[in-house]
């Protein structure tokens, strides 16, 4: 089983719509109507692509996320330690915490450069917040393959 998750539409429209209108009034505030319209629309374009291109790929043997076209990392179903709610803004996303993570180079090109440049990035970023991409995880095959791992679904509230 192979199932590839990206964020939700949800997700990537709130953020781009808000900076996109923040840009905008503050134009607007500036005196520069000319340049409202186009500062509001450049901002909601290039957020909502960024934001929609990282991607988890779900598999009997874990998770992997990635990032973009230059890293990932790669995480097995025992290796994720539990699971925390977090509220972003007004939003609160379940978010999964890894133990241990593998990085993998997504390209073939350069891939002892893009590996080490990995590595740096994955240490201080082992969480998944796994309410962006599936709001009914528990129920789908993430939740039954935590479950098969003996990794408890409640989840410990934190800010």
């Amino acid at each position: 089983m192979r199932t590839l998750l990206s964020p939700r539409w949800p997700v990537v429209l709130l953020p781009s719509v808000v900076l996109g209108a923040l840009a905008a009034t503050t134009n607007l505030i500036r005196g520069h109507w000319s340049d409202a319209f186009f500062s509001g629309a450049v901002m909601a374009l290039i957020l909502g692509p960024a934001i929609r291109f990282r991607s988890l790929s779900v598999t009997d043997d874990g998770i992997t996320r990635i990032k973009g076209f230059t890293y990932g990392w790669t995480a097995a179903w025992s290796d994720i330690q539990e699971v925390r709610r977090r509220r972003i803004g007004l939003v609160r996303f379940d978010q999964l915490i890894v133990r241990v993570a593998i990085p993998e180079s997504v390209t073939t090109s350069d891939a002892a450069a893009s590996t080490q440049d990995s590595r740096r990035k994955t240490a201080s970023n082992r969480r998944i917040f796994i309410g962006m991409y599936d709001k009914d995880w528990r129920t789908g095959p993430v939740g039954v393959a935590l479950l098969a791992a003996g990794v408890p679904l409640e989840t410990a509230p934190t800010s």
